[in-house]
């Protein structure tokens, strides 16, 4: 991977791109010049040019809406962050499009989760707290 970095405005503005495919890895912002500290918008693509993950990042916390794909195009999650938790609904997808999960979270990362298997039948039901499952959840 190769990376190029410039300030522009108060932020630290990276393009990384994929060697040898010469397609971009990342573009992302950052508060400072070693990129440790992400601010700002962030999106991720994979080796073939599709698009891996976008979302924005405030002190390097994710924030609002996320959106996730598997390498085929196809959507694998849709979140919402605050502070770095899941707040809200989060819903994902197999690679297949048959759904995955199906979580809501209130603004302190607890909530309820159903997931299900690749086949589409039910796999399990959890509790989350603090953005963490509780136990291994009910099959």
């Amino acid at each position: 991977m190769y990376a190029f970095i410039e300030k522009k405005d108060s932020l630290w503005h990276m393009k990384a791109y994929f060697l040898p495919e010469k397609t971009m890895a990342r573009e992302a912002t950052y508060k400072d010049d070693s990129c440790k500290i992400k601010q700002g918008a962030l999106t991720e693509y994979y080796p073939n040019g599709r698009l891996r993950s976008k979302g924005t990042y405030s002190n390097n916390k994710e924030e609002g809406v996320w959106l996730r794909y598997h390498q085929n195009g196809m959507m694998r999650d849709s979140a919402t962050y605050k502070q770095g938790q899941l707040a809200g609904l989060r819903l994902g997808w197999h690679e297949s499009g048959n759904i995955s999960d199906s979580c809501l979270f209130d603004d302190n990362g607890n909530g309820t989760a159903v997931m299900w298997a690749v086949d589409g039948n039910p796999l399990r039901v959890g509790k989350f707290a603090g953005g963490k499952m509780q136990g291994s959840g009910r099959y």
